[in-house]
């Protein structure tokens, strides 16, 4: 078995466990992962993080950009640049600056307000298929986080958010994937 059939057998694993989790189940562990993400000081002193929106059984993001509006925390999304198979950063101030997108997942607008200094970011939050616990991520395939962490400056916090169970011993890593300083499940706060 090669690299690309060993990383897309284990993405589909992965995603089909994911599946199984109850709305209930997510809702709680999704709680207790972001209830982790506070303990980082990082977090606790940021005046601008870059966050996902979660879809499907992602761990969900919804709580951290509400606290973010809440508290004058400048809260930056991605948008899929189909064009150029990258993401784009944009701010946003609340849910009417959403819309869904690629893939149904939701989105800035297009009239939201670029971001485009990655340098005044104090973290990113970045979903994941699954993690080691040497910072490799396996995304859903496309490319799309790699290429745009490849652009941001590596001092920048890098927090993967996952499940326990999308924790495994070893992932293979290629030359362009791009690693995690911290991984964080409902378990435990990992520290690459």
């Amino acid at each position: 078995m090669n690299l690309t059939e060993s990383k897309n057998n284990l993405r589909s694993r992965m995603l089909s466990l994911r599946r199984t989790l109850t709305s209930a189940s997510v809702t709680s562990t999704s709680d207790k992962i972001v209830h982790r993400l506070w303990s980082i000081p990082v977090i606790q002193k940021a005046k601008a993080i870059c966050v996902y929106v979660s879809h499907d059984n992602e761990v969900r993001t919804h709580a951290l950009l509400e606290y973010c509006w809440k508290n004058n925390i400048a809260c930056v999304v991605p948008k899929v640049a189909k064009e150029r198979k990258g993401l784009d950063l944009y701010l946003i101030r609340n849910w009417l600056d959403l819309e869904k997108g690629c893939k149904r997942i939701l989105e800035p607008k297009k009239d939201c307000e670029p971001f485009t200094d990655t340098q005044q970011l104090d973290c990113l939050i970045i979903p994941g298929v699954a993690f080691d616990k040497a910072g490799t991520r396996l995304g859903y395939g496309a490319g799309l986080y790699d290429t745009f962490l490849a652009s941001v400056p590596l001092n920048i916090l890098r927090i993967g958010l996952g499940y326990s169970f999308q924790i495994v011993d070893d992932l293979p890593r290629e030359k362009h994937d791009q690693p995690m300083h911290t991984i964080i499940t409902e378990t435990q706060v990992i520290t690459c």
